[in-house]
């Protein structure tokens, strides 16, 4: 057990959140979702330039890898969005996540030469952001 007995060091992490009105819920929902587009974009960011760096991508592939990216985050953010709003199931939602990180692997792998797409395969764990914030 850790050393605080297992009770948080005293945080308190909120779960459930009781809001004065539906604009306040609706409005710190809006909040959320904008914090979240903000990190996705940033994760993008730093995608491309470990690609620039480590597989050598050069100005021609930097924005169709960009548009992969972006694509693959619209796509998944349509199925979070539809589980959220009850419209599929979450079987579903892991079905066609899988098949959107598929589809923007196969992208990627068209889109890189036999040399990058090597190098890209022997980057570190931590440097592999495309294929690790979708396993």
């Amino acid at each position: 057990m850790a050393a605080d007995g297992g009770r948080g060091n005293g945080r308190v992490i909120h779960l459930v959140y009781d809001f004065e009105s539906e604009e306040e819920r609706l409005a710190f929902e809006e909040n959320q979702r904008l914090g979240w587009q903000r990190r996705l974009q940033r994760e993008r960011e730093i995608k491309v330039q470990i690609m620039r760096e480590k597989v050598g991508l050069t100005a021609a592939q930097e924005p169709v890898l960009v548009a992969i990216l972006e694509a693959e985050a619209q796509e998944r953010q349509r199925l979070v969005d539809a589980l959220a709003a009850g419209t599929i199931a979450r079987s579903s939602f892991d079905e066609q996540v899988r098949t959107n990180t598929q589809n923007a692997r196969q992208e990627l792998a068209r889109l890189l030469t036999p040399a990058q797409a090597q190098a890209y395969e022997e980057l570190a764990p931590r440097e592999q952001v495309l294929r690790d914030d979708t396993q």
